[in-house]
């Protein structure tokens, strides 16, 4: 089951900022930025002590199923198609990842963060190939052309839409609103937050 509690919650607990709350995440209103603390905690001065290894990849694993808004059977069942892939698991599991439609429009700018992606993906806004797609988890290819549906263009949403991305392996264009996936993303196009080794040694256990 995906979360539904209080996002910045999420983060507190993790210690990292997630960006799962679009532009208050930037702001001084992030709980991080005031210097918050982890939920159920209580200030003190004494060390909480050194991490096992297994907690580390467990709040690996959240930190990415956290930020990409997925359940944790999913992030299995990418972990598990990338096992039967060739190559390195935890680039494909990424790569997938970033693949995922919702992930697209967020990355190209189209919406402030991924939960907003998914449910704008979920209503139908968006069309890939000028086919109407509402499945946040379809994986797009090279090639492939995501605009903003025809009947959607006047929502609120996407009035003073003005797309800016600097991802390597997509290309936007701002007057037409589409997105084109020039490339497959690779180990340098995944965030620096993430360790997805850690992920992949936590399912192989």
């Amino acid at each position: 089951m995906r979360s539904i509690g209080p996002r910045c919650r999420t983060c507190r607990y993790i210690g990292e900022k997630l960006f799962l709350k679009g532009s208050k995440c930037t702001s001084d209103k992030c709980p991080l930025t005031q210097g918050s603390i982890a939920p159920g905690q209580i200030k003190t001065k004494h060390s909480k002590g050194k991490a096992s290894e297994y907690k580390k990849q467990l709040i690996e694993q959240q930190k990415i199923r956290k930020s990409y808004d997925i359940n944790v059977s999913t992030l299995r069942k990418y972990y598990e198609k990338a096992l039967g892939k060739q190559g390195k698991t935890s680039n494909l599991m990424m790569q997938m990842l970033e693949c995922r439609l919702d992930n697209v429009v967020y990355k190209a700018g189209f919406c402030a963060g991924r939960p907003h992606a998914r449910q704008l993906t979920t209503h139908g806004h968006f069309c890939v190939n000028a086919r109407r797609v509402d499945i946040p988890s379809y994986q797009v290819k090279v090639g492939d052309v995501i605009t903003i549906r025809e009947g959607s263009s006047k929502q609120k949403a996407f009035i003073d839409l003005k797309p800016e991305s600097s991802v390597r392996w997509l290309k936007i264009d701002p007057k037409k609103r589409e997105i084109i996936v020039s490339a497959l993303p690779e180990a340098e196009d995944f965030s620096d937050n993430f360790n997805p080794q850690s992920v992949v040694e936590f399912y192989s256990r």
